[in-house]
């Protein structure tokens, strides 16, 4: 028998959809964001982002306030200066929240 907070986390993890990121730095000079796993996602001037060590600094605490719990994790291999890939895991109400965004 799984414990409450066990079972919780698993079905979470059944109702969740992890999604590739890419954030790119504009003419402009500010980043964006955007998926093509989720068209709808879609950020722009993300100016708190700070790119250290190839890890997003500030994105999951974004994403985490305009949409609740994100999990992101980083793709270091694939970051150079102007572009940093990432993958962040949602729910399906997040997604839903996206897709209609």
């Amino acid at each position: 028998m799984l414990s409450l907070p066990e079972q919780r986390g698993r079905e979470r993890a059944m109702h969740s959809r992890t999604i590739s990121v890419t954030i790119e730095r504009g003419e402009s000079g500010r980043y964006f964001a955007r998926s093509s796993d989720l068209p709808g996602f879609a950020m722009t001037d993300l100016d708190r982002i700070r790119l250290i060590s190839d890890v997003p600094i500030g994105i999951e605490e974004l994403l985490t306030a305009q949409f609740g719990a994100v999990l992101v994790t980083a793709l270091p291999s694939e970051a150079d200066d102007d572009t940093l890939k990432f993958q962040a895991t949602l729910d399906d109400e997040q997604v839903r929240a996206f897709e209609h965004h």
